[in-house]
């Protein structure tokens, strides 16, 4: 959306672009012609500022869901392989989502030591019996994208408060972020916290 303001310089948000025209100019005999030169020069830098913050603004939020989302996921334990089946069950809900938002190559840290996909689900799976969905607290930091790289950065500070106790936990996370026509997967994750968070 495009807004004329008077004695004003060019403004950028999200959702809105406002470019002046000056109002004591009366020089200026047809200001749709001023106002469609100034869009004309200006329009790539500001589009590409606006496409910044949106790319920022939807990293975080996305990060931020993906992992409140599978802390709030049910596990079910399912059967060894040859074990005996009888038929249609439960889902298993977390490991249903895990395989939405990982890579099938991902891999990470938690609390300074490298884990392979296998160990990202179970860190986030032990994570998940600590874990209070009453009293979460998401802080956000921006996200960055490199067109270079063809994946996002994004950052995200998670608190919370288990049941049962009176002190707070923090756990910050980042990651690395695949798009392949328009579905997200982490490619990596590195987790900072309490280490015992994550232990199985």
């Amino acid at each position: 959306m495009f807004h004329l303001v008077y004695n004003s310089k060019v403004a950028v948000t999200p959702n809105s672009i406002h470019i002046h025209i000056p109002h004591s100019d009366s020089h200026i005999t047809n200001p749709s012609t001023t106002l469609a030169r100034s869009l004309y020069k200006s329009l790539p830098r500001l589009l590409t500022s606006t496409r910044l913050m949106s790319v920022a603004a939807s990293s975080n939020h996305w990060l931020s869901d993906c992992l409140c989302d599978l802390m709030a996921s049910p596990h079910i334990a399912m059967p060894p392989h040859g074990g005996m089946h009888l038929g249609p069950g439960p889902v298993d809900v977390f490991t249903t989502r895990f395989n939405e938002y990982f890579d099938d190559e991902a891999r990470g840290t938690l609390c300074g030591h490298a884990v392979d996909r296998e160990g990202l689900k179970a860190g986030l799976l032990a994570l998940q019996k600590r874990w209070n969905p009453e009293a979460v607290k998401v802080l956000e930091e921006p996200g960055l994208h490199d067109p270079r790289l063809g994946h996002h950065m994004m950052a995200t500070e998670v608190e919370w408060t288990p049941q049962g106790s009176t002190v707070p936990e923090v756990v910050l996370a980042e990651a690395s972020v695949g798009e392949e026509s328009s579905h997200k997967q982490i490619r990596f994750l590195k987790m900072e916290g309490d280490a015992a968070l994550f232990q199985v």
